[in-house]
């Protein structure tokens, strides 16, 4: 299980170096989250003081890195963050053996290989998302509850843990639900109240500070703009594509072999309910498969994160099905197919976005405030902290600060790019906040939604500077 470990830790340390390596902007959220953390940790209470559409749970795990920051440099902290994810993707793929070892080898094997290398898995465990802490919890508490020699101890950990995973992203309330159900359909009520009891306590023990601090406008955030928001038009062939990754082995445009794919997947999973319709842990991996396709099938929005919702049972369904047949060949078929696909698939994803060089060659440190669409560039050049300890004004989800217009609410269930563009307080309030930066940095002009009213205010008087798809704007 060692070089298991080893081989998920390299692969997920591999696709960042192919992606731009640790200076590299990664997607968005990372930086959302260490910037929420670290202000936090400078006096600042999300929800009430700044935006954050997701609860606090992420902001324990990431204190100890931003404090490091703290010490050393903002950039420091983050890249060693972002190492500290890669090793809890790489221990969920030893869990993942653990758990596929319950059926044959072959069986933990093939599922651990295929969690190890599944590109939407790989995305998301290379720098700090939500999804990651989840799937661990999720994987640790199902272990627990399945080998546990303590059955009540191992269900107050395990409550314990799935409650931190919910206080991360509201989602992992559906592995509280499968496990409940689970235990129930076993005849152990009392167990499944245990559980289910302490999930919630435990949830509640982690947010209550900020609902204290907060009121409702936590829940306003974290629940109710989240209900509230449009369906994207995403359909349902494109959600499929995504959430099974066969957009990533599509040849010349064409369809045909992620049909095949699809096809083979249904045949898995028929043939995972026919070898496990009397094996208890079978109905187990299959309850929360089903719960957890239905979210990613049902949610409003869809971003290039959700897949991973679905890893682990679907990884240990494709090894149970491939250890069902026990032959040697087949298995090593299976890998030769898995690995290669895979790991591709990860190191050619979307490349991550460098520093300009432009931007490299100013010294940031002489001004007061710096300010960003895109708070991992605050972080990469070290200017997070600084603008904290000169009481910047800070907004550090700017693309999600929508949602913190009128208490969330969008009755009309509008789209929040439709919102962002014909809501005044919206454009005023970015205006604002992007104005206060003696530089401004822009990484993601056309997903800000920003009018070309709001876009010319921000730019007059000043001096522009773009450096391929990035703006500097500075005051002249």
């Amino acid at each position: 299980m060692v070089s298991l470990f080893i081989f998920a830790f390299v692969t997920r340390l591999a696709s960042l170096f192919f992606a731009g390596g640790f200076d590299s902007v990664l997607g968005y959220d990372d930086g959302v989250y260490y910037s929420a953390t670290t202000a936090f940790n400078h006096g600042l209470i999300p929800y009430r003081d700044f935006v954050l559409v997701h609860p606090p749970g992420i902001l324990y795990l990431l204190t100890p890195f931003t404090w490091i920051g703290s010490l050393t440099t903002d950039a420091f902290g983050f890249y060693l963050a972002r190492v500290f994810f890669m090793v809890l993707g790489a221990i969920s793929v030893v869990l993942i053996y653990r758990i596929g070892s319950r059926w044959n080898r072959t069986t933990a094997l093939v599922a651990a290989l295929f969690y190890a290398v599944w590109m939407p898995v790989v995305r998301i465990e290379r720098t700090p998302y939500l999804e990651e802490i989840g799937i661990l919890a999720t994987l640790i508490s199902i272990i627990l509850i399945l080998e546990g020699k303590y059955p009540r101890r191992a269900l107050i950990i395990s409550g314990m843990l799935l409650g931190l995973a919910t206080s991360t992203k509201i989602w992992y309330a559906v592995s509280v639900v499968a496990l409940t159900l689970w235990l129930a359909r076993e005849k152990r009520i009392k167990d499944a109240l245990v559980l289910g009891a302490t999930s919630v306590a435990t949830f509640f023990s982690l947010t209550a500070f900020f609902i204290w601090k907060a009121g409702s406008r936590f829940f306003d955030l974290v629940l109710y703009a989240q209900i509230v928001r449009r369906a994207t038009d995403i359909t349902f062939a494109s959600r499929i594509e995504q959430i099974f990754n066969l957009n990533s082995v599509n040849i010349n445009k064409t369809k045909s072999i992620s049909i095949a794919l699809l096809i083979i997947i249904a045949l898995a999973i028929f043939r995972f309910m026919w070898i496990n319709r009397k094996n208890r842990e079978g109905w187990l991996i299959l309850l929360f498969f089903v719960l957890q396709l239905g979210v990613l099938l049902r949610t409003p929005v869809f971003f290039n994160a959700y897949p991973s919702f679905v890893a682990v049972s679907l990884a240990i369904i494709i090894g149970a099905v491939i250890g069902s047949y026990s032959q040697k060949s087949l298995t090593a078929l299976a890998l030769i197919a898995i690995i290669p696909i895979g790991l591709h698939s990860s190191f050619t994803q979307e490349p991550g976005r460098d520093l300009p060089n432009k931007l490299e060659r100013q010294d940031l440190s002489k001004v007061k405030c710096v300010t960003s669409d895109s708070p991992a560039l605050l972080i990469l050049t070290n200017t997070l902290s600084k603008n904290l300890e000169n009481k910047c004004p800070a907004v550090f989800d700017v693309a999600g600060d929508i949602y913190g217009i009128d208490g969330g609410s969008n009755p009309q269930h509008e789209s929040s790019k439709y919102r962002q563009l014909h809501s005044p307080e919206y454009q005023r309030e970015i205006v604002r906040y992007l104005s206060s930066g003696g530089t401004v940095i822009l990484a993601r002009k056309q997903i800000d939604g920003l009018t070309t009213q709001t876009w010319q205010e921000l730019l007059r008087g000043r001096k522009v500077t773009q450096s391929h798809s990035f703006y500097i704007i500075s005051n002249k």
